[in-house]
């Protein structure tokens, strides 16, 4: 399961030279069909090739799992790029080895020159497949458990407890100002009552089983 959250901020965003973006890249699966396809694989200078890896033959059927790091100079150019992994190839059914790692890393660009080669001739793999029936419901039947929860009247107890006291959820005065209808409930208070949620539900009321993945622009503090 996936649980996202996004938010809105009004305004226009200028502050790109402080912002980063770290993406687990979708595994891609890529099969080379003939000699040319290997040897252009084998020129990328961003593929750092096992001593000891096996032989690649026509047919050969290899997987790239990486990791990138984006830091933005503006909204169309990144002022670095970085992406690492590992690169695997099928031997059989049975057996999957590590042939190669990826580590490339350059200065100010306007894309990312590995992912693009994937992009042409590979295929995305391990994606979320949606159940046919639209999928099946993990809450008991009746209303003793309702999936809606209301906001709280005040949002001062909350803001007491986690020390966020941004006057637009604590001051009407302020959340005109911003153009809001009221004061706005803690985005912090949403989630923890979303994860709970998910939790008694759909973890089973097991905390442990809950994972957080944060794959969002993230903005860098000063």
């Amino acid at each position: 399961m996936e649980v996202s959250s996004k938010f809105l901020y009004r305004g226009n965003f200028t502050d790109y030279e402080n912002t980063f973006q770290k993406i687990v890249e979708t595994p891609v699966r890529v099969v080379l069909q003939t000699e040319k396809d290997i040897a252009i694989l084998k020129a990328k200078e961003w593929m750092n090739w096992e001593e000891n890896a096996p032989e690649i033959t026509p047919g050969a059927d290899v997987t790239f799992r990486l990791n990138s790091l984006l830091k933005y100079k503006n909204n169309t150019l990144y002022s670095s790029v970085h992406t690492t992994g590992t690169v695997t190839m099928k031997i059989s059914t049975k057996e999957v080895v590590q042939i190669a790692a990826v580590e490339y890393e350059s200065g100010e660009s306007h894309g990312n020159p590995v992912t693009e080669y994937l992009k042409r001739v590979g295929q995305p793999i391990e994606q979320a497949v949606n159940f046919s029936n639209g999928g099946y419901s993990v809450m008991p039947q009746g209303d003793e458990f309702s999936s809606v929860f209301n906001a709280p009247a005040s949002n001062e107890p909350y803001a007491m407890v986690s020390g966020d006291f941004n006057p637009i959820h604590v001051n009407p005065y302020f959340a005109d100002l911003a153009e809001l209808p009221g004061t706005i409930t803690h985005g912090m208070w949403t989630s923890a009552s979303t994860k709970k949620f998910v939790e008694i539900f759909a973890a089973d009321n097991c905390p442990q089983q809950w994972k957080e993945d944060h794959q969002s622009r993230n903005h860098q503090s000063k």
